[in-house]
This record gives C-alpha cells, structure tokens and sequence, in this order.
C-alpha cells in the first residue's frame, strides 16, 4: 500500500479556501507499475488518506483519464505505445468497454474536451515535430490536426484556460508553461511554475471547482516521496504542497468518486425506486431533485432535459453537466430552472434554453445560487432572473457563465434587492431574436438591488448593455461594454450608484440623423445618486463618451481616456444641478480628421465643473479643432440656449495638435 512507503503523514497544506465552488473538485491520486499491472491509487478528498485502488492495463502502458462517455464521471483508460491502441474502462468496472487503434511508437498520449461537446478526445502528440492529433469519436480517425510545440523538452498538457468550454493546448517546459487559447499556435498566456527537481511530471486540475486552472508539478524527493507543488493563481507561488506518492508513480487527477451523487440520463434513465446510480440513472432532474439530500451533486449525462425543473425549499445542491453545448435543459415552453426558497444551489457545465414563448433560462426566488459554465443561447425572454419573495431576498454568484442570445429580452434581470457578483461572464447578443421586447438588451438591475461586476463583457446587445434603475448600486471594474446597436454602454437612472472603474466603453449606438448616436456610459437627466468615473476607457461612440444630464451629488471623473467619440464628455443640466470634477483624463480625436468632434461640451447654468489643476489633474486634449477642446457654449441648436452657460471652471490642462502645444485661447470657446 502507497501508506507504508511515504515518508511523512500526507496532506495538503496552506490551500486557499475554495469559494463558491460550482462544480464538482478532483479527486488526485497516482498510478503505479505494480506486478506487471497499473494500480490507481486516488484520494477522493484530497485529505492524503486513499480511499479507491483500482487495476487496470499493464505496466508497460501509459495510463489515461477522461470522461470518454460523457457522463461527468472521469474514465480510466491505458494508451500502449508499442501498438498505438487505446483500451477505455466506460463502465468503470475494471474491464476493457473499447479499444481504439489511434497514435503509434513515438507519439505521447494526450487528453481533453477539444471540441466541447462534453466528452474527452483521444489526442497524441509527436514530439519531434511538435503535431498534435485528435479523434474526437473514438472512431481511429484523426479529425484534428496542427502543429504546436516540438523543442527539447516540450510536454503537451490540455486544460481551458479561457472558459469557452473546450480545452487549450499547453505546453510545459522546465517551468513555463505556453497556453494558446486563440488557435493560433502562438503562446497568448505564459507562466513561470516548476522546475523543483528533475524527473518532475506537471500536470493541470481545476483545484476548486471554480474553473480556474491550476498549475501542478509532482516532484520526486530525495526521502522518496512524491511531493505536489500546487499554484492555484498561476501566479508563480506554491500555495499548496502535498505529500502522496512515491518517486517513480505518475500523478493523477479526475472526478473518480460517485459519493453523494445522483445520475440522470435523459435517453437511459428510468423514475424508479433505487435509481441515480451511475449504472441506473434517473431520467429526469426533477425526479434526482426530490430524491436529493443536502450535498447531493445531482450528475447530468449529456443529453436534452425536456422538463421544467423545480427546486423549492432544497439546500446544498449542486446541478452538474457534462458542458456548455452537451447537457441542456430544454422545456418546450416556461422556465427551464425555478429555485424558490433554497440556499446553496449551484449550476455548472449546462445550457438553459427556454426557447417556448414565455421562456426564462433561470428563476431564482429568495433564494441563494451559484453558476459556473452555463449559457442562456436560444432562450426567449430572459436568460437569469433573480427576485425576492418575502423575507428572503436572492443572492446569485455567477462566474464565467454566459447570458448571451436571449431572443427578445435580457440576458439578466435583477431586482427587488438581490445582490450578484458577476466574474468573468459575459453577456453578449441579447434582444436580436424577432418582434424583441422594448427593454431587451444586456442586464438590467431595479429596485435595490447591488452587483458587483468584474471582467464581464457586454457586447452587441439591442439595447444598452446594463441598465440600472431605482436605487440599484453597480460597482463595475475590468469589463467591457460595446456595440450595443440601439443604446449605450450603460444607463443610470434615479437615485443608482454607480462606480466604474477600469473598464472600456466602445462603439456603442448606430448613428441616426445627422449627429445622434448613443453614449459610452449615460446618467440620466433624472440622476440623482452617487458615481465615481475613474481609469476607463471611453472610445468610439456615436455621441459621448460620457453623457452627464444630472448629478446633484459631485460625480469625479478621473483619469479616463476619451477617444474617438463624437464628444468626449457632455452635459445637459435641465432640472438638477450637474457637479463634476473633471480631473486628469486624455481627450482625443485622430489628427486631421475634418470633422467636428468636442473633448468636452455642455449646455445649462445648472452645470458646475472644475476642468483640469495642476500637475496630475491636468487633463490632455489632442487634436481638437479650434475652439473645440472645451465648448462650454454647445448648445445642441438654439431652442437650447435659454438654459444657459453652464459653469465651468477651467484650470491647468494640455492642448496640443499634432504633437505640439497648442495656444490655450485656440482650445476653449467661449460661451
């Protein structure tokens, strides 16, 4: 036993915690020539206590993983060189369900989802010539083929990096690994972790749950022992070490364990007493959901879920698929997921498409959730909607997921005083199906309600990308809103917050008329709560960068680039004061351009803005026409005028054109 021969007590110390873990974790594990056979033996929790030992292939063979039948559950499988054949244990019941002749002397064997349809691909690598191969029907057949890698050295790993659902080609050597996300064979993520001894093997798991590839290398130790150096962040550091294994074993990692699991298989499954084993799934979720205990992982084979599911007063669930375009919930009209009343449920690896004429994707009911990996494409009138219901309000954490396409509403919905962090999602395309409602668009927040957005995109929506309304408070940072066709970036109405930072508002609007369009981000004429503008980037948009028709309470708008837009920054104070601080920024237009472009304009004696200081505050205006980097008297046509100059104080900036200073009293019109 692997127990006896370890130099000290295993376990994995100083591992961040794992936050709102969505999916299922690994288990690792090592495999080890024993007798002339392969043992596995796996450490379902990673506590360093072995809790599976399994047989299977001969000593000679490399040993394999992947779910190869899309069921969640990870495979065992051996690839023998001397003949090129891979054998796979589907069943995982110890024997041989099929053999697949695929690779050859020379070739290493590789594994991962490449195409995302839910199920592992049979890859192999050359690594004298760097040519990857994969036959993604376990038909023998080379259905994908390119180059990538070949230099001394060169490991071939596969893991997604960009959470697109499909596995990225890596390559690992002496310590770099090289991630090409984009197919084009050229490395787009590089990181520096490993090196720890010679005859160190890496390897790449998703350590929480949360669809964060982590970076491993398990080195051999001078004791003996197999010690795993883990880097969560790829970040360089180790964050974890772990003590499993002996020198000369191969380390591991998969979903082996069916502990506190329920299966369902659409096609296979039957509703009967006893099911939700792997071997005899249910056939429904509704059915796995009502049989389902508190930290139960109910497991989805690939497969289309007719139904509309109903979680309601259930806690500590997890709804697991096998992938974006592999596992969908597809009811024929209504919602496809309602959750009422319940804490703690996560989805990951699913497509909701309620494509029926009252369709919505999710419905969360004072209740607590969390997504990873799932998409709202062909739903019909809104991918997520979260409310409350008396004395519970819900709270949604959603990362990497996509609440794109909706046909004729939003991609997200929130309201009555939900509260949703949003990471690395996107929500994209929504309100472009026909006959769309007249608020479709990107996500809408109403009533009290909070998010917290992060490296979220919004592009290409009909409408605005995010809508905030009431008393609804957004901090948003590192995302990216552009394209919307008939609308902006983002629009803050009433008493909203609003705190952006670090984010890129572009191309928004078709232009209409002679010089209407939309804006990059807008507050409305009715705005009256409280915003910071600070590090975005404002560029392209068919009328402002930024629109500021009201802010009785001082907005700061601070070093931020304006580039390209048809004004920079615009005021329009009709009814409420408009207080802005206007503190460091770069206001550009291309030189030469022969158009009439404002840095920034206003209309209104309701206006009070301080432009520029000295020092830092100073803000840039290149390549304005005359008169035009500040135009306090841009009135929009002359029924306008009789709202007045607005109030602008002009300090310390920088004018220049085509490089060179310009004469301040070229730059600023008066009014």
């Amino acid at each position: 036993m692997i127990g006896r021969r370890r130099a000290v007590v295993p376990h994995l110390e100083a591992v961040e915690a794992r936050l709102c873990p969505s999916g299922l974790t690994p288990g690792l594990g090592v495999s080890r020539a024993f007798n002339g056979y392969q043992t596995y033996h796996i450490d379902n929790t990673i506590t360093g206590r072995v809790d599976t030992i399994r047989s299977y292939g001969l000593a000679s063979d490399v040993p394999v993983f992947g779910d190869f039948a899309g069921t969640t559950l990870t495979n065992i499988g051996v690839y023998r060189p001397s003949t090129g054949t891979w054998h796979l244990d589907l069943r995982n019941d110890g024997s041989t369900t099929i053999a697949v002749p695929f690779g050859g002397p020379g070739w290493l064997p590789v594994t991962g989802d490449i195409d995302g349809n839910g199920t592992t691909d049979l890859g192999v690598y050359n690594p004298s010539n760097g040519v990857w191969q994969f036959c993604t029907d376990l038909s023998g057949r080379a259905s994908v083929s390119f180059g990538y890698g070949g230099s001394n050295g060169d490991v071939p790993l596969l893991a997604d990096f960009n959470h697109d659902g499909k596995a990225d080609p890596v390559i690992y050597n002496n310590g770099q690994w090289l991630v090409d996300t984009n197919s084009d064979r050229i490395p787009d993520q590089v990181y520096s972790f490993g090196g720890f001894a010679p005859g160190a093997t890496p390897l790449i798991f998703d350590l929480y749950g949360t669809h964060d590839p982590a970076l491993a290398v398990a080195a051999p130790q001078a004791n003996g022992s197999l010690m795993w150096y883990i880097n969560p962040n790829r970040d360089g550091r180790t964050v974890g070490r772990y003590n499993f294994g002996v020198a000369g074993d191969r380390p591991i990692s998969g979903y082996f364990s069916t502990a506190n699991s329920l299966f369902v298989n659409p096609s296979t499954g039957a509703d009967v007493s006893g099911a939700g084993t792997y071997a005899a799934p249910y056939r429904t979720i509704n059915a796995a959901v009502a049989a389902a205990a508190p930290g139960t992982s109910i497991r989805l084979m690939s497969g289309a879920y007719v139904e509309n599911v109903q979680i309601i007063r259930k806690a500590n669930l997890k709804i697991v698929g096998t992938g974006l375009q592999s596992s969908v919930i597809y009811p024929t009209r209504g919602d496809a997921v309602l959750v009422h009343s319940s804490d703690n449920i996560s989805f990951d690896n699913l497509w909701f498409a309620a494509a029926g004429t009252d369709g919505r994707g999710l419905v969360l009911i004072g209740s607590s959730a969390d997504t990873g990996l799932v998409r709202t494409n062909l739903t019909r009138w809104i991918g997520v909607l979260a409310t409350d219901t008396p004395g519970r309000a819900t709270t949604l954490d959603a990362r990497y997921s996509r609440f794109d396409g909706v046909q004729v509403g939003q991609g997200i919905y929130l309201q009555s005083g939900t509260n949703a962090v949003l990471i690395g999602c996107t929500v994209n395309g929504n309100g472009l199906g026909a006959n769309p409602r007249a608020d479709s668009g990107g996500m809408v927040l109403v009533s009290n309600t909070t998010a917290r957005i992060v490296g979220t995109t919004f592009i290409g929506n009909l409408n605005s990308g995010l809508i905030a309304h009431d008393s609804a408070r957004v901090e948003m940072s590192g995302s990216y809103s552009a394209n919307s066709i008939q609308g902006n970036g983002a629009l803050f109405f009433g008493a909203t917050t609003a705190i952006l930072s670090g984010n890129t508002f572009a191309n928004n609007g078709r232009t209409f008329g002679a010089v209407s369009g939309f804006n990059g981000v807008e507050f409305y004429v009715n705005f009256v709560g409280y915003a910071s503008v600070t590090g975005n980037n404002f560029r392209g948009n068919t009328a402002n960068g930024l629109f500021i028709g009201s802010a009785p309470n001082l907005i700061r708008v601070v070093g931020n680039v304006f580039d390209s837009n048809l004004i920079g920054l615009n005021f329009f104070a009709e009814t409420n004061a408009a207080n802005v601080q206007i503190l460091g920024n770069r206001f550009r237009v291309p030189a030469n351009l022969g158009q009439e472009r404002f840095g920034v304009a206003g209309v209104g004696r309701l206006v009070n803005a301080q432009i520029g200081g000295s020092g830092a505050e100073q803000n840039v205006f290149d390549d304005f026409p005359n008169y035009l980097s500040i135009d306090p008297s841009h009135t929009g046509g002359t029924p306008l005028q009789n709202l007045g100059c607005p109030n602008f104080v002009i300090l310390g900036n920088i004018y220049r054109r085509n490089g060179v200073a310009l004469d301040p009293a070229l730059a600023t019109h008066p009014c």
